[in-house]
This record gives structure tokens, sequence and C-alpha cells, in this order.
């Protein structure tokens, strides 16, 4: 702990502190998961990316423009663009992936399991166009004294698409956690105080850090 806060920290640019704290808590959890079946699993280019990505380093990819077609700029060699830019479509292909993980550890654990639930069909007073749906509904978990929970997976990263930290996230960690919970409460206002079904945000940062929610909910 103090090599990292004398040393290695102050040596960092504010982009790799933010990436650190990103790693911090939770982050280095899957270094440890056993690949005792396929989706456990990582084919070497994968896992060297996601070595690269943990050190900072290039990664093994060739130059190319981002593939949004209201972005099309420049990818940084270190993976900073795509892991953040809402143009391109990745930000949503890859939340579907996280989703499905948390239905099945949902299960496992017990509980009954939703999945791609509207508002009006989770018995929200809701207008009949209201089209919003909530990707994990959870019954029989005893969390929020037994109400009904809507888990909304989700992943943010503590930079900006140009590799520059959000503000706050070089110096404190879980900044862009909480700033995934708040666009969430945005988007669910009705959520916060229901009685028939509360909201929890099972974030988690692209460094691997997990959100207060997401822990105790696991």
């Amino acid at each position: 702990t103090f090599f990292a806060e004398r040393v290695l920290l102050p040596s960092f640019s504010d982009s790799q502190r933010a990436m650190v704290l990103s790693q911090g808590g939770s982050g280095g959890a899957w270094l440890r998961a056993i690949p005792s079946e396929r989706i456990f699993q990582m084919s070497p280019l994968r896992f060297q990316v996601a070595i690269r990505r943990r050190l900072h380093w290039p990664l093994p990819l060739t130059s190319h423009t981002c593939r949004g077609q209201a972005c099309k700029k420049l990818q940084d060699e270190f993976g900073h663009h795509p892991a953040s830019c809402n143009r391109s479509g990745l930000l949503k292909a890859r939340s579907r992936p996280i989703e499905k993980v948390w239905a099945r550890v949902l299960r496992e654990g017990g509980a009954r399991v939703r999945e791609n639930v509207t508002l009006r069909d989770a018995g929200i007073p809701v207008g009949a166009s209201d089209g919003r749906q909530i990707e994990v509904v959870v019954t029989g978990l005893p969390i929020e004294h037994g109400i009904p929970v809507a888990v909304d997976a989700t992943m943010v990263s503590p930079l900006h698409a140009d590799g520059t930290p959000h503000a706050g996230a070089a110096a404190r960690p879980g900044v862009a956690l909480e700033r995934g919970r708040k666009d969430k409460e945005r988007t669910y206002p009705e959520l916060l105080t229901s009685s028939r079904l509360r909201l929890l945000t099972a974030a988690v940062e692209t460094g691997g850090r997990m959100s207060k929610d997401a822990l105790r909910l696991l």
C-alpha cells in the first residue's frame, strides 16, 4: 500500500491513476477465476488484450476508426475509445452478456428470475406507450425486505472516449460507479420509492471494480 500510494501512483498520468483505481477492490477477481467451463475461459488474444488493458500497454490491434457512423474518430492504441464511445454500439453489445451472467448467478442463488420485463408487466403504473424494460427482475431474495428487485446491470468507464478521466476519477475510487447509478435512477425514477419493485444497479467499471450494490447482491 505504501509503495502504491507514495511511488507508483505519483508516477502515473491522470488516466493511468483512474484506471488503477478502477481495477481496485474486486477488480482483479477475474484473474483468479478457474476455467472450469467454457464461459470462464479466454482465448489467448482476449487474455492478452485484458492483461494489456490492465497494465496500460498498447493493444495488439491494428489502427482503425471508430465503427460508429456518427463518430468515425481514430481509435487509440490503449482501447479507451471503444470502452467509452456511446456512438459505436459496443456499449449496448457488451451489456447483454453481463445481464445473462447476473441472471445465472441469481438463479443459482435460489431466486426466481425474469428477463427483459417491461415496467407495465412488472406492475408499475406507467403509460401504455412506455417501452422501458428491466433486464432482470428477481423475486425470492431476502434483500429490500422481500420486495421484488429490478437488477439493472451496467458497465461504466472512468475515462472519456478521448482517454481523459472523468472528474474525480483519478483521485477517488468508484466515481464512475456513482455516475452509472445516477444514470439508472434518472431512467427509472418510479422505482426509487416503489413498494412493488425496487431498483438495484449492479454496476461494474471497465477495470473490474464492482459497486457496493452489486457486491451486496452477490
